[in-house]
Order: structure tokens, then C-alpha cells, then sequence
């Protein structure tokens, strides 16, 4: 994970969409409306027209009423463009948005996917267990601190969660952005 895409996670101020989507939606419906993928945790790309996502000045949450909000054609909006390959950020976008598709009742199922991972990454103690804390330190190394901190990802000295989530018989369900870390870190490692 390069500089760029760490940025990329970093806490929006506001509302995204895609230019290319309001185009459509005007085309056909006369007016614009906001996509639940692209105000997802690491969604940069619209994945039907292949496009980084504006930033509009529309706030995520909290601080404006459901009647101030503005449909995507009527708000101001900048560009933001995340100095990256286009490919890695539509395979954060991808992970994201299949995260709403995930069954909430398989934590113990991803929990072995994410063990097998690490086993074939080469985090493996002579027992055959995963090596956890080596798993932490390499995912805490690939993010960095403040990266994690802004994605609301902190890990404790103690039981970091990276060596929560392989640990068997933990069946704490972790946040959706520790699951797109693990899952972009094991991908990442993966393909090195």
C-alpha cells in the first residue's frame, strides 16, 4: 500500500459521486441522486464508469438536516484525484462495496480465511499457529500508525486486532475498515 492510497482512507468532509452517474441520471430520470457505494469507507472509484468520485461540500453526517441536503447535480463539487493507479483504488472501492453484501452471521468462516491467509503468507509459528504479533507489526508497518488511527483502526499493545481476527475462537465482530485493511493488506502481500 503506497502513500497515496493511505491518504485515500483518510476521513472525507464531505459527500462523493460521480460525475459520469449524474450525467446518466439526468439523461434519463431529470434529476440526480446520491449512491450508497460511493459513500462507503475506502470507496474512491465509481465502479460502473470506472472514474474517481467528486468531493461535493455536503456533509457525511451530523450537521445537516434531511431537507438542506442537495441532490448531486445542485451542490458544489471539486475533483479529488488520489495520486494512485486507478486499479488499486477500484480494488478498495470493490472490497468496500462487496463488505454490504457480507453474512454478518460467518465471523468464525472469515476468521479462518484470514488465518489461512496469514499460514500461507509465511506468519506461522513452529506450532503451526499464526504468528500474531508478527502479523500486527507487518500490517502496522504497511498502514502506519496515523494511517490507522484515522481509520479508526488503533491497535492496542496488547491484543492488537489483526491478531484478534486470526485468533480461533474470537467472535468479536470487528469494524468493516479492520476487515478492508486485512483483506488489502493479505491481497497486497499476496501479490508481492
Amino acid at each position: 500500500v503506497d502513500n497515496a492510497l493511505r491518504a485515500s482512507w483518510r476521513p472525507r468532509n464531505g459527500v462523493q459521486f460521480s460525475p459520469l452517474c449524474v450525467q446518466d441520471e439526468m439523461r434519463t430520470f431529470g434529476e440526480s441522486y446520491w449512491h450508497r457505494q460511493h459513500l462507503l469507507p475506502g470507496a474512491l472509484v465509481c465502479l460502473r464508469h470506472g472514474v474517481q468520485l467528486s468531493l461535493t461540500n455536503v456533509p457525511l453526517r451530523g450537521k445537516a438536516q434531511a431537507n438542506d441536503i442537495l441532490l448531486p447535480h445542485l451542490v458544489a463539487h471539486c475533483d479529488q484525484t488520489v495520486q494512485t493507479n486507478l486499479e488499486r483504488l477500484k480494488a478498495l472501492t470493490e472490497l468496500s462495496v462487496n463488505a454490504l453484501d457480507w453474512d454478518v452471521e460467518n465471523i468464525q468462516d472469515r476468521s479462518q480465511r484470514y488465518r489461512a491467509c496469514a499460514i500461507e503468507l509465511g506468519y506461522q509459528l513452529k506450532s503451526g499457529d499464526v504468528a500474531g504479533a508478527a502479523l500486527s507489526q507487518a500490517v502496522q508497518s504497511c498502514y502506519g500508525c496515523d494511517f490507522l488511527q484515522d481509520a479508526g483502526c488503533v491497535m492496542s499493545r496488547r491484543t492488537p486486532w489483526p491478531a484478534l481476527m486470526v485468533r480461533p475462537g474470537v467472535s468479536e465482530p470487528f469494524a468493516t475498515p479492520k476487515h478492508l485493511l486485512m483483506q488489502a493488506f493479505q491481497i497486497g502481500r499476496a501479490h508481492v
